[in-house]
């Protein structure tokens, strides 16, 4: 019998290390958990990839102690790229409704400005009393800003600051930061996304991962991981790699689906977030918290959203009812739409009661000094 040992959050875990073919895809069992050592559970398996039907059956276990989920088995590092097929996310085009240019600029694109000075600090071309006032309002309504802070990655404005995004996609955020007045960098292992955003964008942008981009220690004032920690097959050293790469002082916004979340509750095994195979982890706020305490950075703020809720409660509604996939473009019946809508105000009232029920984690944090 074969044993793993790996050390992962500070604790050195023994897996059996059981290295089977899983349908053309190698894997390795991983039946303890990698914060707190304890055996794992099985929470939902046998399953398969239901969104982009990419090979094997795997399962996901949750620790009785610390609460954290993960994916088993999970792939060897080799071949971890097999399971973005042909249709995943960043691999099409980016719609030419993306592409920067000249756009109106209405009431509600000025009330976002607004808003974005008041609370984050970003320039305001239009500084006009009114739309001051209308951002300091609004700035105090906490589904509106939240949902403003989306556009900036909820990262406060640092005049000239270097910001390096981690799994950048095909550029579209960065290409905003830019325009925000942040000299920005990407790194992106999808090689399509990558020239997307480089030929698109016009973007500096690394194909690769942030461990074997091995950029110099302490050369970005902040670094934003959108949708990335969960793909990651060690999160804890992928945050500690950030807190080497940041100033000291520097800020790491992180993005994630929340395994706690009003929709998990509701949806189960049909929740969008667990996105079984590529999710190799699933976090709770204490979790997630451990993961970054680990890595040696400082938490300033970790929270739930709710402003992505619209997008799981139909995707979840649609794997739970075996329809097509959500895709840009698509409406759904009055019915469900409603029913939406009355999800997104039932979590986010018992978002502001609990702090816990939010689809997505947003976890705040700065490298000590």
């Amino acid at each position: 019998m074969e044993f793993l040992d790996q050390t992962f959050g500070g604790i050195k875990k023994r897996n059996l290390l059981m290295g089977f073919d899983n349908e053309g895809i190698r894997v390795v069992e991983v039946t303890i958990c990698s914060l707190c050592g304890e055996p794992g559970q099985l929470l939902y398996g046998p399953l398969r990839d239901r969104l982009f039907s990419a090979p094997g059956i795997w399962s996901l276990l949750k620790c009785g102690g610390c609460g954290l989920l993960w994916l088993n088995p999970q792939p060897v590092r080799e071949d971890i790229a097999e399971l973005y097929v042909e249709e995943y996310y960043t691999h099409g085009e980016v719609p030419s409704s993306a592409s920067s240019g000249p756009r109106r600029v209405g009431s509600r694109q000025k009330a976002k400005t607004a808003v974005l000075a008041a609370q984050y600090g970003y320039p305001n071309p239009r500084s006009i009393r009114f739309w001051r006032g209308v951002g300091n309002i609004v700035r105090f309504l906490p589904l509106l800003r939240d949902m403003a802070g989306a556009h900036v990655g909820d990262l406060p404005f640092v005049p000239h600051g270097q910001l390096l995004d981690v799994g950048c996609g095909s550029g579209e955020y960065l290409a905003g930061m830019r325009d925000r007045g942040w000299q920005v960098r990407g790194i992106e292992p999808d090689p399509r996304a990558s020239c997307v955003a480089r030929e698109r964008y016009g973007l500096e942008v690394m194909t690769s991962t942030l461990e074997a981009a091995a950029l110099p220690s302490a050369s970005v004032d902040a670094i934003t991981l959108s949708n990335v920690i969960e793909h990651a097959p060690d999160p804890v050293a992928l945050l500690r790699e950030c807190a080497r790469v940041l100033r000291p002082g520097g800020k790491l916004v992180a993005m994630t689906p929340n395994a706690e979340s009003l929709g998990h509750r509701r949806f189960g095994v049909n929740w969008l977030g667990l996105e079984v195979p590529r999710h190799f982890f699933l976090f709770s706020r204490r979790t997630l918290g451990a993961c970054a305490q680990n890595a040696g950075l400082r938490i300033e703020s970790l929270h739930s959203t709710s402003r992505g809720s619209g997008l799981y409660y139909l995707s979840s509604h649609a794997l739970r009812h075996n329809l097509p996939r959500v895709r840009p473009g698509y409406r759904p019946t009055r019915r469900v739409s409603f029913n939406s809508w009355v999800f997104r105000a039932c979590e986010e009232a018992l978002r502001l009661v609990d702090g816990k029920s939010g689809e997505d984690l947003i976890l705040i944090a700065t490298r000590s000094a």
